[in-house]
């Protein structure tokens, strides 16, 4: 693909990778770590009803926790986004 020699941009996106079994339990420690006052759990449904993973990280996150959003949808749109948002 060429690239216009007036392209011009700046791509900065730290990503931190916490990987391990029972780790999303730690999850407290880093919503903490980002200073934050609630964390919102957005997953899909199919997680939310088949697993118990969403209320675990709930129960970790204690007074932290804003709630569990699961009404997402597989490349879902804006619409999801705003709905979250609603707190829907």
């Amino acid at each position: 693909m060429p690239y216009d020699a007036s392209l011009n941009f700046i791509f900065w996106c730290p990503t931190k990778v916490v990987f391990g079994e029972n780790t999303a339990l730690d999850v407290a420690i880093e919503v903490e770590n980002l200073k934050c006052k609630k964390a919102l759990i957005v997953t899909d449904r199919d997680l939310s009803k088949n697993t118990d993973i969403p209320e675990k990280i709930k129960k970790a996150l204690g007074k932290l926790s804003a709630g569990i959003f699961s009404d997402v949808e597989a490349d879902s749109g804006l619409h999801i986004v705003n709905q979250g948002a609603k707190g829907r």
